[in-house]
């Protein structure tokens, strides 16, 4: 007799990788969080219901630029597989934070860049951010989520004038 068995969870994978090869040697990932998603729940008749409590998934944290991730123009996993409670994305609370290192020549301090993205495919959580873009918005039971990031660099053009001293006469009451 053949019994089907099915997962009660869901996985989360997320995979990085660099635009072009000068972007691989200029960016570090340091670290990926999925913000504010349920760990604890109840199951009864094949069906979750998740508790409240909201908790941070970290996968890797980096201490600093050196022991960040270096990323390729070939797609790699960044860290492990993490089995996640299966639930629903509604309004702006769940957020996937990307945290990431700018490397230049030059530079005493890399900088660190933060993106966040709405997991629930609203609109963006935080000015500048935008949603993921999935379709279902949510995590099933026995399904294997990949994340796919990219990292790109994209060109500042900074063209400054110059502009002549404009006089302001101010006039200073006679001292008597």
């Amino acid at each position: 007799v053949n019994i089907p068995f099915n997962h009660a969870l869901s996985v989360v994978r997320v995979f990085v990788k660099a635009s072009t090869a000068t972007d691989a040697n200029l960016i570090k990932v340091k670290s990926v969080k999925f913000m504010n998603i349920k760990n604890k729940g109840n199951f009864s008749q094949a069906v979750w219901t998740p508790e409240e409590t909201d908790v941070n998934l970290v996968i890797g944290d980096a201490a600093d630029s050196t022991s960040s991730f270096a990323i390729s123009t070939a797609e790699k996993q960044y860290g492990k597989n993490h089995i996640v409670l299966p639930q629903v994305f509604t309004g702006d609370s769940a957020v996937l934070e990307i945290k990431y290192y700018i490397l230049s020549q030059g530079d005493v301090k890399p900088l660190e860049q933060v993106a966040h993205f709405a997991l629930s495919g609203q609109t963006a959580v935080k000015p500048g951010s935008d949603p993921v873009d999935s379709h279902d918005h949510e995590w099933k039971m026995g399904k294997r989520y990949n994340y796919h990031i990219t990292f790109g660099l994209n060109e500042i053009y900074f063209a400054p004038s110059i502009t002549d001293w404009e006089d302001y006469q101010v006039n200073v009451p006679t001292i008597e």
